[in-house]
């Protein structure tokens, strides 16, 4: 960490379906925004990428399990445990994923993932893998 190189970036203007979004990369200003979903860690982003068929969301640790972002759905116990053990704020944890569950629901040109759940990275993967 004694050679990062750290670079501070405001949010920007306007919103990215209703979340505050940060444009790091004046070259790729429509194609990608980080999002911010504090709660998990400080700082902690999302990664917003817009593809062909519309966007993907990697929603990093703002969830652990795919059937988070459905608010009926049962979640096993062992992750409605963890995640509030890997927390520093649990009212913005707790916010953004209602958030998430909202944008899942509402907006079908928006997949949303997670770095926890194989289910999610099973339907993402490309066929030749």
């Amino acid at each position: 960490m004694a050679n990062a190189k750290w670079k501070c970036h405001q949010t920007a203007g306007e919103s990215w379906y209703g979340f505050e979004q940060i444009k790091p990369l004046a070259q790729f200003q429509d194609e990608l925004a980080l999002i911010p979903l504090p709660g998990h860690t400080r700082g902690h982003c999302g990664v917003a990428v817009r593809t062909q068929s519309g966007w993907l969301l990697h929603a990093g640790d703002a969830y652990f399990h795919e059937n988070r972002l459905k608010p009926d759905a049962i979640t096993p116990i062992g992750i409605r445990l963890q995640e509030p053990l890997s927390q520093v704020n649990g009212q913005q944890r707790r916010q953004n994923l209602k958030r998430l569950q909202c944008l899942a629901e509402n907006e079908r040109d928006v997949q949303i993932f997670c770095s926890h759940s194989q289910e999610e990275y099973e339907q993402l993967k490309p066929v030749s893998l």
